[in-house]
């Protein structure tokens, strides 16, 4: 999955029910960058 399909289809579980589109449209671009941050250093998805 390339990086655009993650960002507008992926539900990751610490998101609930939303996307990282989603959350970004709603003011959540903060949580999304920290939740990559913690998956780059190995953190749990």
């Amino acid at each position: 999955m390339g990086a655009i399909a993650w960002y507008r289809a992926q539900v990751p579980p610490s998101f609930g029910d939303q996307t990282p589109e989603d959350l970004v449209k709603q003011g959540w671009a903060e949580a999304v960058r920290c939740y990559l941050g913690r998956v780059a250093v190995g953190g749990y998805a």
